[in-house]
């Protein structure tokens, strides 16, 4: 099953390789598939710039925002 084809569906096991994916969007979503990690099986070891991905400008800002706040209170 592709991960497009997979995208909406909840799986109790979901078999995946990592390795071969191109972007962060199919990673994600074939992971985000399985309803627990004893669930999930990865098949081999992949790159972790597979699954990173640059945060936004808006989140980093909000981050920083958030961090500020939270060293005043």
């Amino acid at each position: 099953m592709t991960a497009h084809k997979a995208q909406g569906q909840t799986l109790s096991h979901v078999i995946v390789d990592l390795q071969s994916c191109r972007k962060t969007e199919p990673p994600y979503v074939m992971v985000s598939r399985a309803t627990s990690l004893e669930g999930l099986l990865v098949l081999r070891d992949f790159d972790r710039r597979k699954i990173q991905c640059h945060s936004s400008g808006d989140t980093r800002n909000e981050a920083r925002r958030l961090d500020f706040l939270h060293s005043k209170t």
